[in-house]
């Protein structure tokens, strides 16, 4: 795991990071502390900033559904109280770790791969904003979701036909997910080799989410409590 300048220069090995078994993805919290999923040793590991060496903040290194175990994680989303969440992509779940415990709770996804309202399949990114909403990338159903606190069920916000495409409604194995300071959400389009962009704002109790295409037509349409408007 490297750390480097702003703009590329100066890099340095974080101590006692070598040797990582397929880490797809870190977080860095306000304190400098680094979480690494560590995607083939099932576990997330905490490299605090004034240590050499990581320590496992959630999972046992065994691939297991059990609340202590994940099974694969992909990204990480710590919040300011230092809670976890992980996008734990095998077991089609998204996991809550308070900081410390010994074991996890499921916060989205019933545990079973499937694209109804309560499920998940291989889920890759997770952002919660400060209400505790979470906004997931639902890898392998080629979609966003948003959830509201303590849901069983989740809303799709993004790519809602469930089949994964080239279109401009649609998403193909979408990853990465991050939100700019004006609302603007950005998707890691990942099988389609490109980054989507979604400006999300209040309207009327509403959302309204912009997609910017290449189409010369502009079509509108309602989808649950979304107000999608296509350019």
């Amino acid at each position: 795991m490297q750390k480097l300048s702003l703009n590329g220069s100066d890099p340095t090995t974080v101590p006692g990071s070598s040797g990582l078994n397929v880490s797809y993805y870190l977080y860095v919290d306000n304190n400098a502390n680094i979480y690494v999923s560590v995607t083939l040793n099932h576990t997330v590991l905490l490299f605090r900033s004034n240590s050499t060496t990581g320590e496992i903040a959630a999972g046992t290194g065994v691939s297991g559904s059990n609340k202590d175990q994940l099974s694969q994680p992909y990204e990480v989303f710590v919040n300011s109280v230092r809670t976890i969440y992980i996008a734990d992509a095998d077991n089609h779940r998204i996991m809550k770790w308070v900081s410390g415990a010994s074991s996890g709770i499921r916060a989205a996804g019933d545990g079973i791969g499937g694209n109804s309202s309560t499920q998940l399949n291989h889920p890759t990114q997770i952002i919660v904003d400060e209400n505790e909403y979470m906004y997931i990338s639902d890898g392998d159903n080629a979609r966003i979701t948003r959830w509201t606190p303590n849901s069983t069920s989740g809303v799709c916000i993004v790519a809602c036909t469930t089949t994964a495409g080239l279109s401009f409604n649609q998403l193909n194995a979408p990853h990465s997910l991050a939100f700019d300071s004006n609302g603007s959400l950005y998707v890691g389009d990942h099988a389609n080799h490109r980054v989507q962009k979604f400006q999300i704002f209040p309207y009327f109790g509403k959302y309204i989410i912009y997609i910017n295409c290449i189409k010369a037509f502009v079509k509108e349409f309602w989808l649950d409590s979304i107000l999608v408007i296509i350019i």
